[in-house]
């Protein structure tokens, strides 16, 4: 495919990365001089590439210019010349059938060409605050993601900025290592320029999180690599909306306490740095369409981004499942509720201690031997993990795991997953992990618009394939309760009801596998939307003002 190259004004020569000029919306980038991407093959011509003109220039990445000045041209042939030195640019229309083919060294005196075509290297660098953690659903995430590029065949570099000797990453250091991508850890800013310089990257993508105190990515990359490198596209990935989930935060420590701790400046400070990266950036990466939509209603007159410069990587289950679904075990092999998440993410602490407070105390009632088990690392929590944790150690119906590395057993031997989620952005990554192993789960209706492969309804049902009808049909893939009440009805209707949990359990199983209007969390959807994705950066890798 060659590269379509739009000419926004005949005047100047300022590269944007995906800009798109629209009423309302901001360009949002700030590149100068680039060479696009231009992919160069020497003694080599274009095959069936109909000529549109010819130039004088010396070397073959002088045609580039060019060719992006034309809005015809799709390539170029360069050929030597004698007479001055330099050489002369042929460019070319698109053709109708585009590959190099190469040249005799006989040809035309023994001159040598070189092709070029007009498109984005598959070359990126990934950076992220550290190396990949297989506890953290974010970090799963993105070694799902590089799985993804390499099978895409892109040249990845991943760079964990920070703290590359804790305990804990090693298994994702190697699974990236078994890829083929290479690891780079604690590196400056001037640093990540020199590597996206020596490795001839395209396009840099920058995590976004707000852990402690520590800068994000964009905060601490975007500026640089703008100034210093600025034909690279950059592009933010976000698994949140972060102001959106810090307001959520301030509002129940509030109600909790019954005062107003927090006036939402903190909140609001978030909004203002987390919009000034996607504004800055050349493109932006959601994990859900519903992020997507909120970023976009949270934009300010004046700062308006055109939706085009928005792509969607969804959550997948990038590993191999625990065990076949063939093989799970029946309803009557199962015992208890479990809960999976780690404390260090604010939602499962609050939805955890609403579910100890209010939900327990109506399940032990109406089913005594009723158990919780609970897994997850209690690191790095914030306000009230420690309040929490006592107050789980308190109760006799509850066993605190911790984090474990295999939860395959805890799968196995659970009746049901409890999401007691009361506020979240982003994917809940823990209904992925209950759905693809078949295991029905109890969630609240917060939990079920933050679902994957898309949101499921207020009532518990979502699409999913049906081979019998051969479309898709609305099956109920979870229990749903909105009150303490309903939740432990939901609970207890799971626990209890051995025909609902086999109809829940393979529709929940049907979900993962096909909802999301195909492909569901299988890997090979996210190779989609990374090609889906490409293809946009692509497009609009070259304009010229």
């Amino acid at each position: 495919m060659f590269q379509k190259v739009v000419v926004l004004a005949s005047a100047g020569a300022e590269w944007s990365g995906t800009a798109v000029p629209a009423v309302g919306h901001a360009s949002g980038t700030f590149s100068r001089e680039a060479a696009c991407g231009c992919e160069l093959i020497a003694a080599s011509r274009l095959e069936e590439s109909p000529l549109l003109a010819e130039a004088t220039a010396r070397s073959p990445a002088g045609c580039a210019p060019l060719c992006l000045r034309d809005v015809a041209c799709a390539g170029f042939d360069w050929a030597p010349s004698v007479a001055w030195g330099g050489g002369v640019c042929r460019l070319r229309r698109r053709p109708p059938v585009a590959h190099f083919v190469p040249l005799p060294a006989a040809v035309a005196g023994g001159r040598e060409e070189t092709a070029g075509v007009v498109r984005l290297k598959r070359r990126l660098l990934l950076v992220h605050n550290h190396p990949p953690h297989l506890g953290f659903g974010s970090d799963r995430r993105l070694l799902a993601l590089a799985q993804a590029l390499v099978d895409s065949r892109f040249h990845l570099l991943f760079v964990g900025a920070d703290a590359a000797g804790k305990a804990g990453r090693s298994q994702g250091r190697a699974q990236l290592l078994s890829i083929g991508v290479e690891l780079v850890s604690a590196i400056s800013e001037v640093e990540l320029t020199q590597l996206a310089t020596k490795h001839d990257v395209s396009v840099v993508i920058l995590t976004l999180w707000f852990w402690g105190a520590s800068a994000s990515m964009p905060a601490r990359y975007l500026r640089m690599l703008r100034t210093s490198l600025p034909h690279l596209k950059i592009v933010v990935m976000t698994d949140d909306v972060h102001h959106l989930r810090q307001r959520g935060l301030e509002a129940r420590a509030a109600s909790t306490r019954g005062v107003a701790l927090r006036t939402g400046a903190e909140a609001e400070e978030m909004k203002e740095e987390e919009l000034s990266h996607y504004y800055h950036a050349d493109h932006v990466l959601t994990i859900s369409d519903v992020d997507r939509g909120s970023i976009l209603q949270s934009l300010r007159p004046g700062r308006r981004i055109h939706p085009r410069r928005f792509s969607t990587l969804r959550h997948v289950f990038g590993e191999a499942p625990h065990f076949p679904l063939a093989s799970a075990p029946p309803f009557r092999d199962r015992r208890n509720a479990l809960f999976v998440g780690n404390m260090n993410n604010p939602t499962n602490v609050d939805g955890l201690t609403w579910f100890a407070d209010a939900v327990m105390p109506l399940l032990l009632q109406r089913q005594p031997s009723f158990r919780l088990r609970v897994v997850g690392s209690w690191a790095g929590g914030g306000e009230g993990v420690g309040a929490l944790r006592r107050r789980l150690e308190s109760l006799a119906a509850v066993d605190l795991l911790g984090y474990i590395d295999d939860v395959g057993s805890e799968l196995r031997s659970a009746r049901l997953l409890v999401v007691p989620i009361r506020w979240a952005t982003g994917i809940l990554t823990k209904q992925t992990l209950a759905h693809v192993h078949g295991l029905p789960t109890a969630i609240t209706p917060a939990a079920a618009a933050h679902a994957a492969p898309e949101p499921i309804d207020p009532a518990g049902f979502a699409r999913v394939w049906s081979h019998r009808q051969g479309g898709y049909d609305t099956a109920r893939v979870a229990a749903v309760g909105d009150t303490a009440a309903a939740f432990a009805a939901a609970v207890l209707h799971l626990h209890g009801n051995a025909s609902a949990w086999v109809e829940i359990s393979a529709a929940a199983a049907r979900f993962a596998k096909s909802g999301g209007g195909g492909q569901g969390v299988c890997p090979e959807a996210l190779r989609r939307d990374v090609e889906a994705f490409w293809a946009v950066m692509e497009e609009t890798a070259c304009f010229v003002r």
